[in-house]
C-alpha cells in the first residue's frame, strides 16, 4: 500500500512488498528471518584469535581443514621419504571385481586430481603417486610409455596393479568415448573397419572410406538436380 511504513519496529522506510521494506523484504526472501545475520570475526578454534576467511575459519585453519580434513595440527614426517609417503597409502582397498586375482588396491588418501590421482610432493614438485612408487619398488617407467591401473582405480597406488603401456594401448583399454571408438570393427552402415577402408580425420577419429564415396557421390546427385 503506497504511503506505508515497514512493519518491522524501528524502521521507517517505505514497503516494497508483503508490509515490509526492500531490504527486509530481501533478507526475508533469502534467509527466511528479518534479524540482520551476523559473522565471526575471529577464527571458531579454540584459541585462535585470527580474522574469519571462510566458512567461520581463519586461512590458516582454512587451509588445514581443505588439505587434511582437519584443523588440527598434521604432524609431517621428515627424512624418510618412504614413509612420508605410505602415511598416506590405505593398503585395504577393495578388490577389483573385474580382475580380482590383483588383490586388495592401495587407495592415496591425500591430494587427488579432478580425474582421481594421487599427487605426491617429492624435491619440491608434484608426482604422481602411484609412478613415484612404481618406479621405486619396479622400474623406472620406459621414455613413451603410460602406467596403466589394471585395477581401474586411479586412485590405487599398488605397484602390482600397473602395467607400462604406449598411450594408445592405455586408451584402448579404457571405457571412455576413445576407447569405444577404437574399438569398433564396423562402420554404422555395416562396413569393415579395416586396412585400406579405414582413415583419420582432423581429430583422429577413424572414418570409413566406402561411406565417404557415398556421400561424396550423394552430393554429387543433389547438385545435379539443383542445377
Amino acid at each position: 500500500m503506497m504511503g506505508s511504513l515497514c512493519i518491522v519496529d524501528g524502521c521507517n522506510a517505505p514497503v516494497k512488498a508483503k508490509n515490509l521494506c526492500n531490504k527486509h523484504y530481501i533478507r526475508f526472501q533469502r534467509y527466511g528471518r528479518l534479524e540482520k545475520l551476523t559473522y565471526p570475526k575471529i577464527c571458531s578454534v579454540e584459541g585462535c584469535k585470527r580474522p574469519v576467511k571462510a566458512n567461520g575459519l581463519c586461512n590458516l585453519h582454512w587451509q588445514r581443514q581443505w588439505r587434511h580434513g582437519s584443523t588440527d595440527v598434521v604432524d609431517f614426517i621428515k627424512g624418510d621419504d618412504e614413509a612420508r609417503f605410505f602415511s598416506h597409502v590405505d593398503k585395504n582397498g577393495p578388490v577389483p571385481e573385474h580382475n580380482p586375482q590383483l588383490g586388495q588396491c592401495w587407495l592415496w588418501t591425500s591430494t587427488l586430481t579432478s580425474d582421481g590421482y594421487g599427487m605426491f610432493y617429492y624435491k619440491g614438485k608434484t608426482v604422481r603417486a602411484h609412478k613415484w612408487l612404481y618406479e621405486r619398488k619396479i622400474a623406472k617407467v620406459p621414455e613413451g610409455m603410460v602406467l596403466d591401473h589394471l585395477c581401474r582405480n586411479p586412485a590405487c597406488v599398488n605397484p602390482l596393479h600397473l602395467e607400462p603401456v604406449t598411450n594408445r594401448e592405455n586408451i584402448l583399454r579404457g571405457e571412455n568415448p576413445a576407447a569405444q571408438n577404437a574399438k569398433k570393427r564396423y562402420c554404422k552402415r555395416g562396413h569393415l573397419l579395416e586396412g585400406d577402408n579405414v582413415y583419420p580425420d582432423k581429430k583422429g577419429h577413424r572414418n570409413c572410406k566406402i561411406c565417404a564415396r557415398l556421400r561424396a557421390k550423394e552430393r554429387r546427385e543433389r547438385n545435379k538436380v539443383v542445377r
